[in-house]
């Protein structure tokens, strides 16, 4: 364990270390199903100020966090129908394309570098989502799914959205009612995921810190539809970006498998609690985690 640990770091108990990886992970599983934006995302920056451990380590375990996060939460979240495979395999292969490339990139950038980037991107991402949540006044329909389409010849995103059948209906668990929704804008969300890919690979945060956003305010989902949704693309995109950590040898048992661990149980509760959530705790939870991890982040890298 110290190899791992920065330079002037403290010497912390091997077994206390991972303890507190485990309940890291335990708590940010719990909260990451119900925000759909992915394990990383949290783990990251709140493991960065806890533990002296090297961020590249800390980005391997993130992007590990958010894949094993996302497979155990997707089984649940499928069978209650609040997850669309199809809507996530387009959106996931141009996603795990940047993923790859952003992996390679992270890897050979400065720390506080990576540091910076993430806690800015952390308050951007949150300031978005609170203008989301104005704009929505707690609804979780999407904003035009009953809209009339115009009288126009359909675009390449509309074609798209018909040839691999991106539309549909659910019951929301909590409300009780059924939900229509139907994609749009397909092609500039892939070209957005694609970045999203790279940025998440960069900085070992997955890829669900902006799956939500694009998912439900560009493509028009359900805001529930969106969250669980995210969660199947983020296995794709983490998985993809988590190779190049371990050919580089920046993936180790010793923080990766107690946070995981932790994470598999936190994720099981956080899957059940997803359904019966309503639309405006999801998004005040998604607002309050990325604005601490966020001023966390940057309250590090530039003290």
């Amino acid at each position: 364990m110290t190899d791992l640990l920065a330079a002037g770091g403290p010497q912390i108990e091997m077994w206390a270390t991972m303890g507190a990886l485990f309940i890291l992970g335990l708590l940010i599983g719990t909260a990451a199903v119900v925000a759909g934006v992915g394990g990383g995302v949290m783990f990251v920056p709140l493991a960065s100020a806890l533990f002296a451990i090297h961020v590249d380590f800390i980005r391997g375990a993130g992007l590990m966090v958010a894949l094993v996060g996302a497979i155990a939460a997707a089984p649940v979240l499928l069978q209650r129908r609040l997850s669309r495979a199809r809507i996530s395999v387009p959106l996931a292969l141009a996603g795990s394309a940047g993923s790859i490339l952003g992996a390679r990139i992270g890897l050979r950038v400065p720390e506080n570098a990576i540091m910076v980037a993430l806690g800015v991107l952390m308050l951007g991402v949150a300031a978005q989502t609170i203008i989301q949540a104005v704009r929505a006044r707690g609804t979780d329909a999407a904003p035009d799914a009953g809209a009339p389409e115009p009288p126009v010849r359909p675009s390449l995103s509309a074609r798209l959205a018909a040839a691999w059948h991106l539309s549909g209906s659910y019951r929301d668990p909590g409300s009780g009612e059924t939900v229509e929704w139907r994609a749009r804008n397909i092609v500039p969300a892939m070209v957005l995921f694609v970045g999203i890919g790279m940025i998440g690979g960069a900085l070992g945060v997955g890829a669900g810190w902006a799956n939500v956003p694009v998912l439900s305010s560009l493509m028009g989902l359900p805001l529930k539809l969106a969250a669980a949704t995210s969660g199947l693309i983020i296995v794709a995109n983490s998985s993809a970006a988590a190779w190049i950590y371990l050919r580089e040898g920046a993936l180790d048992p010793l923080i990766v498998v107690p946070a995981v661990t932790g994470m598999i149980g936190g994720t099981r509760i956080g899957a059940r609690l997803l359904g019966h959530a309503r639309p405006e705790v999801v998004r005040v939870l998604v607002i309050v985690v990325l604005l601490l991890a966020g001023v966390r982040t940057l309250w590090g890298a530039l003290a």
